[in-house]
Order: C-alpha cells, then sequence, then structure tokens
C-alpha cells in the first residue's frame, strides 16, 4: 500500500489539481478494495525479486510466501534457513 501511495502523492505534487479533481481521485482511492492495493504492492515486490539473478516467478512467489518484502529482507538471512522454511510452509521435505 505505500508505493500505491507514495506514486499517488507524487503525482499530485507534480501535476496540481483542481479540488473537485482532487476530491473525484480521493473518492477513486477510498473505492479501492484494500485486496487491490495489497496485489499491486505483491506485484511490485515480485518484480524487485526478479531483478536478482537467477530469480524468476517461482522463486519470486516462494520468496513472498516465506514472509519476505523487499530484496533488503533477504540480507543476512541464512539460505539452508529459507529453504526449511519453505519447506515447512509447502508441506514437503
Amino acid at each position: 500500500m505505500g508505493i500505491v501511495r507514495s506514486m499517488i502523492v507524487g503525482m499530485h505534487l507534480a501535476y496540481p489539481q483542481s479540488p473537485t479533481e482532487e476530491e473525484d481521485m480521493t473518492t477513486k482511492m477510498k473505492n479501492l478494495t484494500p485486496n487491490l492495493l495489497v496485489e499491486n504492492d505483491k506485484q511490485a515486490v515480485l518484480r524487485e525479486f526478479r531483478q536478482i539473478p537467477g530469480v524468476g516467478k517461482s522463486i519470486a512467489e516462494d520468496l513472498w510466501n516465506l514472509g519476505l518484502r523487499s530484496v533488503s529482507d533477504l540480507k543476512n538471512q541464512d539460505p539452508e534457513a529459507l529453504y526449511m522454511r519453505l519447506c515447512a510452509f509447502q508441506g514437503t521435505h
């Protein structure tokens, strides 16, 4: 949700709007479902993960499922521990 709001605030500052346009935007934001905002955030995080060499859609999803929400969340993580957590999450191994 933070990325979407930051983008909207940035757009608002770069392109000032009339009060009517601003009210329309506020109404549209209120009408967005929380699931849509979470899905937009998730897609942004998955794209970030896929920037890592060797990480495709599947591994990016695995990292998301492990609760990681940014590349910086991977810092100082033990790969073996991540693997074991993923196995437990998926009910394998």
